[in-house]
């Protein structure tokens, strides 16, 4: 009878030893499923983010009408919406920076969607006179900058001018030399 109790007493011991390793192996398996589960609803976030914007980029081409455009991209907002709050419910409520800087990049695109929609893009540019009075135009592009820039604001050359010390003449930004004397810049 003795044996029988401190053989009880023993297995009840060993299976309290075994207890946390059986645990954490659950909890293992367990993370690894939610892991899974995170990693494929970011793809399927990606995926949607993507397909608005090439949504967006065949509309201003001209391949969708306004009302396909309209119904297609707000069916892909409803769908990445739920599936960022799916991303936020993973996290037991507590989002990761990644996902609050989406969400924020979003809102902002959306409240720009509400203030200035898009429109057909139309076939000829027209460029806005620049109304400073001075302005400085690029050796290598042509555009008109401002005058206190120091890039081209088309092209992104340097607008310095490289006067030659022992001439005066004006050189070309990446010259290294006077192109009417010789000497050294």
């Amino acid at each position: 009878m003795l044996a029988i109790v401190c053989g009880l007493l023993a297995l009840g011991v060993v299976a309290f030893l075994i207890s946390p390793l059986l645990d954490d192996s659950q909890q293992h398996l367990q993370g690894q499923r939610q892991r899974q589960h995170t990693d494929d609803l970011l793809k399927r976030k990606d995926y949607l983010y993507t397909s608005i914007r090439e949504l967006n980029i065949d509309y201003k081409m001209g391949k969708l009408s306004a009302e396909d455009h309209k119904q297609l991209q707000s069916e892909y907002m409803v769908e990445a919406s739920g599936v960022v709050d799916q991303l936020e419910h993973t996290g037991n409520g507590k989002q990761h920076i990644t996902v609050l800087i989406e969400q924020a990049v979003l809102d902002i695109r959306q409240q720009r969607a509400k203030t200035h929609p898009v429109s057909k893009p139309s076939t000829t540019v027209e460029p806005q006179p620049v109304t400073d009075t001075e302005q400085t135009s690029c050796d290598v592009c042509g555009t008109d900058n401002e005058a206190d820039a120091n890039f081209c604001i088309d092209c992104g050359a340097s607008l310095q001018q490289t006067f030659c010390e022992a001439c005066g003449e004006d050189n070309k930004p990446p010259a290294k030399f006077c192109a009417h004397c010789g000497e050294k810049l």
